[in-house]
């Protein structure tokens, strides 16, 4: 919970993960990690798809864009989805 609107969690504020991720499932991360490998240099738009019953609630823009060189790691892209009712 981001009680300061600093639109971050600080260390001091709570928080509950919600998911492990199943190592036996190679092609997700069902606590949220997501990664793509051999992504030409490029200009990319990273955001997420609202699944039905879901409002977002991070970030305030409907996308990271994002500068990739050879090898670079972007990080820190988080979504924020709340279930709605």
């Amino acid at each position: 919970m981001d009680l300061n609107n600093n639109s971050q969690l600080d260390a001091s504020e709570p928080f509950q993960l919600t998911s492990r991720d199943n190592l036996s499932t190679t092609d997700r991360d069902e606590s949220g990690g997501y990664l793509f490998t051999n992504a030409p240099i490029g200009n990319y738009q990273v955001r997420t798809i609202l699944p039905t019953g879901y409002r977002k609630t991070f970030p305030n823009t409907d996308a990271y864009t994002i500068d990739l060189e050879l090898s670079e790691l972007a990080t820190n892209l988080n979504f924020g989805l709340v279930k709605l009712g």
